[in-house]
């Protein structure tokens, strides 16, 4: 009999706990619903820090968490130059942190000229780079021609030689 009045108390007990969090659930839902529709953006806001302020700290651990995304500041960011011969020493060279800082071209001057075993060039130039030929043109470059390499679209370059109206598809390879 004991039991029977333990067992019957602690799922009245259970029960009457769940009817007040359907309760609370319900007047937070309708609280929102009720900020959700005020058309005045201050008012709404002041509303919904109400109903925020409003939940116990029982209550808000209770709640799912929900990762919010991070807020955009108004003032834009001030991005640091990097000393341009930084940037020349990095064109061409995949993943680079932040596209607003890539130049767009450089120009320099061969200092070696070979060809690989499939008959494509690879052009050592005077800023410690070394550039292969990916394209099937033809092009004739001599130690010593000023050239300048471009950027192409799909982040390919294009390398040409000043004062010439011809350019061949390059990678940079060192």
């Amino acid at each position: 009999m004991k039991i029977t009045k333990t067992l019957i108390i602690s799922v009245l007990c259970v029960f009457i706990s769940i009817l007040a969090n359907f309760a609370l659930a319900d007047s937070l839902t309708s609280s929102l619903l009720s900020c959700r529709t005020e058309t005045n953006s201050v008012h709404r806001l002041q509303c919904y820090d109400d109903v925020s302020s409003a939940l116990t700290a029982e209550q808000q651990q209770a709640a799912p968490n929900i990762i919010m995304p991070p807020t955009v500041s108004s003032q834009p960011s001030k991005i640091e130059a990097e000393p341009q011969s930084s940037l020349v020493k990095t064109f061409g060279l995949p993943n680079i942190p932040d596209p607003e800082e890539e130049i767009s071209d450089i120009k320099a001057v061969v200092t070696n000229v070979e060809y690989n075993p499939y008959k494509k060039l690879i052009v050592s130039i005077d800023i410690d780079q070394i550039w292969q030929q990916t394209d099937g043109s033809r092009m004739r470059l001599r130690v010593g021609d000023t050239v300048y390499l471009e950027r192409a679209a799909l982040g390919s370059f294009f390398l040409g030689i000043e004062g010439k109206n011809k350019k061949m598809r390059v990678k940079r390879i060192k």
